[in-house]
């Protein structure tokens, strides 16, 4: 499993200050693909395993998706999580609930980690996009983020396409 959410963490510490919106594909060719739009105020980047992290300028949170492959696309949902939470050496998942990314049903998984001093809420959804391909989009977000905030990132969440 790559280092998923490694990226992640790294990201909300040290992303620059984005300016305008822009649209990212992932992967960049081929199907299924996440399509996303950034919103302005944030900036996104792809890590050396191709993952997408998006952060909001503010540090308030960031979101990151994924496309997993055979290896581990295939395996179900509980096991893609724990392997995901263990490569990115966050605490186990505590709490799990039907997820959907694009309106694809799935299960979602979160845990609370500290950064830097930082209470963080981290949940990760998953959905089957075939027999051995998963979706994962993982969203890393200060506990104490305003609703403001919130609005913000349950926005950049829901307008995340799957194309197939």
């Amino acid at each position: 499993m790559p280092r998923f959410l490694a990226f992640l963490a790294i990201a909300w510490l040290t992303f620059g200050t984005g300016a305008l919106a822009e649209t990212f594909r992932l992967p960049k060719t081929g199907a299924p693909a996440f399509v996303v739009d950034s919103p302005p105020g944030s900036t996104g980047r792809f890590d050396e395993q191709g993952n997408l992290a998006v952060q909001f300028d503010d540090r308030s949170a960031a979101v990151q998706y994924s496309i997993i492959g055979s290896d581990e696309g295939g395996l179900p949902f509980p096991e893609i999580a724990s392997r995901i939470f263990k490569a990115a050496g966050t605490p186990p998942y505590t709490h799990t609930e039907p997820g959907a990314i694009s309106g694809v049903a799935g299960q979602s998984f979160s845990s609370l980690m500290t950064v830097n001093g930082v209470m963080l809420d981290l949940t990760v959804t998953i959905v089957k996009l075939d027999g051995s391909q998963a979706a994962v989009l993982a969203v890393l977000r200060q506990k104490s983020i305003t609703p403001a905030q919130q609005a913000a990132v349950d926005a950049l969440v829901l307008q995340a396409r799957i194309d197939r």
